[in-house]
């Protein structure tokens, strides 16, 4: 019985760190590196700041997106993509210019013209139209819409955790990114920690014992 109680409480310990070791990493990744992580992790985690998913992603969720071969989409799928945005470059609260952005909306259509394939997408709330394409800022400052290819699309859809988001979206809006990853780099360094030595006493106790 101690034997299976000691392997249970080494598998969990490996897990532990496993799991912190993941963590940090892409907490790392995400702030040096944030295009990159679908890369690396064959996955990425974000909030959902508009409703034009609505009822099926609501404002606030925190969406899980996986990697995918775009030539594998399928009309229904919801996707991942970048567009051009309208945006506000000197804070007065006003769309003055573009930016790109990530768009999560739901295919619509699929066109293959001279073997290349077009993505029609629309988000699921009704009040929303078929959204503007705009491949490059030239275009959207000139307002002469495109169309989504294969690389334009990020990821694909995979799951949501209703109302976590919000707390990424004030984070993100509100405090430092670095700084904030440098506070969650360092708590899960404290809680790593904590638990290195708090086996300590444990195997000490243990030899005294034996000496006995």
């Amino acid at each position: 019985m101690d034997n299976k109680k000691s392997l249970k409480h080494k598998l969990m310990s490996i897990l532990f760190y496993v799991v912190t070791i993941f963590l940090g990493l892409y907490i790392v990744m995400s702030i040096m590196a944030p295009t990159k992580v679908i890369d690396v992790f064959n996955f990425q985690i974000a909030s959902v700041p508009t409703n034009s998913m609505e009822p099926t992603i609501e404002v606030n969720d925190l969406i899980f997106e996986v990697k995918t071969n775009p030539d594998k989409i399928e009309v229904g799928d919801i996707i991942i993509f970048n567009n051009y945005l309208p945006a506000d470059s000197d804070g007065d609260g006003s769309s003055d210019t573009y930016a790109l952005a990530s768009v999560v909306h739901r295919v619509v259509e699929i066109n293959q013209i001279d073997g290349i394939k077009y993505y029609v997408t629309q988000g699921d709330n009704l009040n929303n139209e078929i959204d503007v394409v705009y491949e490059s800022l030239e275009d959207a400052v000139n307002d002469i819409p495109g169309s989504i290819v294969k690389d334009d699309i990020i990821a694909k859809y995979a799951f949501r955790i209703p109302y976590i988001g919000a707390i990424s979206i004030y984070v993100s809006q509100h405090v430092d990114p670095v700084f904030m990853g440098l506070i969650i780099i360092n708590i899960i360094i404290i809680v790593a920690l904590i638990k290195v030595l708090k086996k300590k006493p444990d195997k000490e106790e243990a030899s005294d014992h034996d000496l006995e």
